[in-house]
């Protein structure tokens, strides 16, 4: 099967013989045309096993309000000690442009690595990203929010006793900072990655991605460019840098979400119209105030988020947090520096968690 046969399987279902699928409401009519990327259904072909991310990505289906969405949870392999109710469980949530693909050995290192957490990690896709179609929803924080919190709730993690920690790079760092706003007893601790939200640098073309119709077509051009301009998340982006790879693994990804993400190019002009992008400081202060643990993570050459801005609100707003700052480090920290992160990402929850025993 592929991805739309499998998709249209779970939304066959019937939601009465299985507990973990939320009743989903009928759709409120087709989106438009406009709905950029969304390909016919006999059209679509998700080749996984020729796909950049067929090592690693969302492998299990659930029905949400606004669509199925696309998951995968990685279990440690010895709970030393731990059974279903003690084990930690920790969230990760992808970028803008990517998908849960993101995570692959982050989330390994989290679940399995001796030094580490040892936890149970939770990985999905937003909806119009990797695997989880986009129905037409418009993609604001609190959408991102509640399918978050919907799919926790299906897969039973949402628990006040044993709360989950959050890990967001980019646009996911803002879902994170929204979640633990919304749900501050079901958030352990915080670890922002670049996060969406403070001090973003508009692209050049976002004024008129705003305007409807110019917006559509402007996003129809950008299919053929928005995979390159993932380089410029990169300060080191040289043939020869020793990431190279992963910056040929995010454009590759960008390209094939554009040809079989049902909707993708959709829901990216949908989170310029409507995600706070910019101007989300009195959240992340009002957050900073809660007493939980708190890691953000920045990239000194961040030309994203503007580096020197965001260092600045984030001292302002989380006075007690740790704040690490990865010198010679574009946005995508990781990719760019995959082993800084993961050493700090590692060390922060194994602590956190030996903190909340």
């Amino acid at each position: 099967l592929n991805i739309c046969d499998c998709i249209m399987e779970v939304i066959s279902q019937d939601d009465s013989t299985d507990a973990r699928r939320p009743a989903s409401p009928p759709a409120a009519g087709m989106p438009s045309f406009f709905c950029c990327g969304r390909s016919k259904r006999e059209n679509d072909q998700f080749a996984l096993d020729n796909s950049p991310d067929a090592e690693f990505h969302a492998d299990s289906l659930i029905k949400l309000t606004h669509g199925v969405t696309a998951y995968r949870i990685i279990e440690p392999k010895d709970m030393n000690g731990k059974t279903a109710d003690t084990v930690p469980i920790i969230v990760l949530l992808h970028s803008l442009h990517g998908a849960s693909y993101m995570w692959a050995d982050i989330a390994d290192l989290l679940s399995d690595f001796e030094q580490g957490p040892q936890a149970k990690v939770l990985v999905f896709d937003f909806y119009g990203r990797g695997r989880s179609p986009w129905t037409g929803v418009d993609i604001t924080l609190d959408t991102l929010v509640t399918q978050t919190k919907e799919l926790m709730d299906a897969l039973n993690l949402t628990r006040p006793t044993r709360p989950a920690a959050f890990v967001g790079y980019d646009m996911g760092g803002a879902v994170a900072a929204g979640f633990a706003a919304k749900y501050p007893n079901l958030c352990a601790s915080l670890s922002l990655v670049s996060p969406l939200g403070i001090k973003y640098k508009p692209i050049q073309s976002e004024q008129w991605l705003q305007r409807k119709y110019f917006g559509e077509y402007m996003m129809m051009k950008q299919r053929r460019t928005l995979a390159a301009q993932q380089e410029g998340d990169f300060y080191d982006k040289s043939e020869d840098s020793p990431h190279r790879y992963l910056i040929q693994k995010q454009t590759d990804m960008v390209k094939w979400q554009i040809q079989h993400t049902p909707g993708y190019l959709g829901a990216i002009l949908s989170t310029y119209r409507n995600f706070p992008m910019r101007s989300m400081d009195e959240l992340f202060t009002a957050i900073g105030r809660h007493p939980r643990p708190t890691l953000s993570v920045w990239g000194d050459r961040d030309t994203v988020a503007s580096y020197k801005k965001c260092i600045k609100v984030t001292e302002e707003s989380f006075p007690k947090g740790i704040i690490v700052d990865i010198a010679d480090c574009g946005h995508n920290v990781p990719f760019e520096k995959f082993e800084d992160l993961v050493k700090e990402l590692l060390t922060f929850h194994r602590d956190a968690f030996e903190a909340a025993k």
